[in-house]
């Protein structure tokens, strides 16, 4: 049975006001929120202003973490004492987080102190300046058990949280999930932009003149659940997220496809996840940057989806009032479009004084416009590295909340209560436009596609690790004992011992691909997903890969543009000299360097989870599959040895003699039953249980309920699992199971990220495992987060 999803609970902190209350009466007036820009680091920029929270002050817990964690943390707060705190979800309740610069203020203190020549750190510091390090903290603190990941999709990371969270409850693997993001204000994130020429040295008037772009820095969170735990809970949902759509440009770094393309497509599936038709989008929040090329082209693609009609749509850009708030930019957006629907009011435009050249839009320049149409619309955001998202949402036309929500799915037909929308399934196309007759009240149409408990298989894996390139490289230098370490010689640092990648081999092995350009992260990951594509005998043309979605899992990001841009930042009295560096500080431009590389265009996530990002990047990935986002995807994790990380991870202790790190990627092909029956593909294996917790300390009774949990899911026996493979220390695998473990760190190094997905791939190859033999595979980090998968080898 399919499961509606709304949203009951709202928090936000921004430029706008300290909590929605207060943000909720400027967003209805349509009050510009930017103020001059004090900083002295900004004082040679063109910007002037922003949108900056005045008199904020940090509470007393998470003293070592960044700023954008303290507003976050506010603004989670608010959102669940909304949704009435609810508290007996236990691990069924998550938490997805997102944010594009991330601890952006304990980095630049850091390459400051670097400069200074005080490279030192704690291991306490080095966790706190990691992008993924505030999620497993915020869980913690606020009681949250569940599956906890940090989407990094840049300026479409907290919309895409949504998306995500959203997808999790849908397909039954969480019954509610915080979801949000968070950014503080930068002075190097506001010198990147205004060396690329996109800021505005007045106050941002998106889709009007003068072009350019307002920073600003917020924390909005909103708290889904399924509208059955809503009904049952009895709490006034506030709006339901009725559908989503992700895609990638596949174009540039920064600049966005200039024909609207990857935007427009991220739209259309939207309205097909929702099934909605064009006619039925009531409004549009849009990105709305205010820069020449991201206006034009999303004006572009707003012509795709609703032709002439795009003229005449109610489209307003909530940036112009509280500036370009990053990562937390679609949560601020959501929210403030839900607010301005319940009082029936469309959101302003501030600062609007005509429509700029191939800007022509309804751009609700006047507060205070009667919201006439339905209240269902869209809300699209756009990020460097080409990504896109767009959310389908619906508040009640009679305002002040939904009524009621239930759905379930019956034979040719998909019912949901109180919008006044039915849908019969036969007609839905999921690659074009179809009807949808008027009649009783709906919620969350669900996708035709959408199939809570289809099959995932993996079809192939791609690995680029020190033992070579391709799964056979890998297995040839276990067999051999051969190892991929390298004593490795860095400034004012004894001998170090760690698997490099080969750089020489990896840029001769296909030709066909041109690295150069690329950082070591994204030539790794992408060089992963050519011989997972490969080796699944995928279709390479350009309809196919097209469609091929990319779920790509980091745990630290390319540090190379961070050290880059950074150091040239801080070091040349705050003037940008390394302008070329900036688009790729964020982690996201990994994914979307692959995605230019390959031609994918397809459902594309780039999730920061941590240690262990590969395992727990699974469950993501198959809610996207099971949500009918795709029918095939790439999912992996990547993982880089810059000499800026080792500095790092050897100053905070982190290198052990006994225990090197590696480099590398491992990226695998998952498909659906249906999609890879409809190929005749050979499936590797079948994912068939998975399960995951975020507690702040993991017994060992811990890691074994978790293990239960797959297991359970899976449908077998402890005994009937043949071989483990295992992340984390030592200690923390249950002694029942070290005879079975499976590992690959002699010939490889440990991969931080990647190494539960190589160890899994040579496990499910191996000819010791008989078919129809399951693996589990376990990751235990030092953060608090285990979780586990169980696959069948087919």
């Amino acid at each position: 049975m399919s499961r509606g999803v709304v949203i009951t609970g709202l928090g936000i902190l921004s430029c706008a006001g300290p909590d929605l209350a207060v943000a909720r009466g400027k967003f209805m007036a349509g009050a510009c929120c930017l103020t001059p820009i004090a900083d002295p680091r900004a004082a040679r920029l063109r910007a002037k202003f922003a949108g900056q929270i005045p008199d904020f002050q940090p509470g007393g817990e998470l003293p070592a973490h960044d700023r954008h964690i303290h507003l976050a943390l506010a603004a989670a707060r608010e959102a669940l004492a909304a949704a009435g705190q609810p508290a007996h979800f236990g691990r069924r309740l998550g938490l997805i987080f997102s944010t594009c610069s991330g601890p952006m203020l304990l980095i630049e203190n850091h390459y400051e102190r670097i400069i200074r020549g005080q490279p030192q750190l704690t291991a306490a510091e080095l966790f706190a300046k990691r992008y993924f390090s505030g999620a497993p903290a915020l869980a913690q603190v606020l009681g949250i058990g569940g599956l906890c990941t940090t989407v990094v999709t840049a300026c479409s990371a907290s919309t895409a949280a949504i998306a995500l969270a959203a997808d999790l409850i849908r397909c039954g693997m969480l019954d509610a999930a915080l979801a949000g993001g968070a950014d503080s204000f930068s002075a190097s994130t506001l010198a990147g932009f205004d060396g690329l020429k996109a800021t505005s040295d007045g106050k941002c008037a998106p889709f009007s003149k003068p072009p350019g772009l307002n920073l600003g820095e917020a924390a909005a969170f909103v708290f889904l659940e399924s509208a059955e735990s809503a009904r049952q809970r009895g709490v006034m949902p506030r709006a339901a997220v009725l559908g989503s759509g992700l895609s990638n440009d596949a174009h540039h770094c920064s600049a966005p496809e200039p024909g609207g393309r990857g935007l427009a497509e991220a739209m259309r599936r939207a309205l097909a996840d929702a099934g909605l038709i064009p006619e039925q989008i009531g409004y549009l929040n849009a990105h709305g940057t205010g820069t020449e090329a991201n206006d034009k082209a999303e004006c572009k693609a707003m012509r795709k989806i609703f032709g002439d009609r795009a003229a005449t749509l109610p489209v307003s850009s909530t940036k112009s009032m509280v500036g370009h708030c990053l990562g937390a930019a679609g949560a601020v957006e959501v929210i403030a479009s839900i607010v301005c629907a319940e009082a029936g009011v469309l959101p302003p435009t501030a600062n609007f004084a005509g429509p700029r050249d191939g800007c022509v839009l309804d751009c609700v320049p006047e507060a205070g416009r009667a919201w006439l149409g339905p209240k269902i619309f869209l809300s699209n955001n756009s990020a460097f590295g080409g990504q896109n998202t767009s959310l389908a949402l619906e508040v009640e036309s009679g305002g002040g909340g939904v009524r009621s929500a239930e759905c379930g799915m019956g034979s040719g037909e998909t019912e949901h209560s109180t919008f006044n929308i039915q849908y019969s399934t036969s007609n839905i196309q999921r690659s074009g436009v179809w009807s949808a007759e008027c009649g009783v009240g709906t919620l969350n149409p669900q996708p035709s596609t959408l199939n809570p408990r289809e099959q995932v298989f993996i079809t192939a894996c791609g690995i680029v690790s020190a033992a070579g390139i391709g799964v056979e490289a890998l297995e040839q230098a276990r067999f051999e004992g051969r190892s991929g370490l390298r004593p490795v010689a860095l400034p004012e640092l004894p001998p170090l011992l760690a698997g490099r990648v080969d750089a020489t081999a990896a840029a001769a092995f296909d030709r066909r691909l041109d690295l150069r350009p690329m950082d070591p992260a994204s030539k790794w990951a992408t060089l992963a997903a050519r011989l997972a594509i490969r080796a699944a005998g995928f279709p390479e043309t350009s309809v196919a890969l097209a469609e091929l979605g990319l779920m790509l899992n980091l745990s630290a990001g390319p540090s190379w543009a961070e050290s880059e841009f950074l150091t040239s930042f801080l070091g040349n009295d705050h003037q940008v000299a390394q302008l070329s560096a900036f688009p790729y500080i964020v982690p996201g431009s990994v994914a979307g360097n692959v995605c230019r590389a390959l031609r994918l265009a397809g459902h594309n996530l780039t999730l920061n989870p941590g240690p262990a990002a590969g395992l727990f990047g699974l469950a993501p990935a198959l809610a996207a599959l099971r949500c009918g986002h795709a029918g095939a995807l790439l999912c992996g994790a990547v993982d880089e040895l810059s000499d800026r990380i080792l500095t790092d991870s050897f100053w905070a202790g982190q290198i052990a003699g006994n225990d090197p790190p590696g480099e590398g990627a491992a990226v695998f092909l998952l498909e659906t039953s249906s999609h890879a029956h409809a190929r005749s593909a050979s499936p590797l294996a079948e994912i068939c249980g998975l399960a995951s917790v975020t507690q702040p300390a993991l017994s060992l009774d811990d890691v074994n309920e978790i293990i239960a949990a797959a297991l359970g899911e899976a449908e077998i026996r402890p005994d009937q699992t043949h071989a483990v493979c295992h992340y984390g220390a030592p200690e923390t695998l249950p002694p029942a199971w070290r005879e079975k473990q499976v590992h690959t760190l002699a010939a490889t190094g440990r991969l931080e990220g990647a190494q539960p997905l190589l160890d899994l791939a040579v496990a499910l190859r191996s000819p010791a495992l008989p078919p129809g033999g399951h693996v589990l595979s376990l990751a235990v980090t030092p953060h608090g987060m285990a979780g586990a998968v169980v696959c069948r080898k087919c």
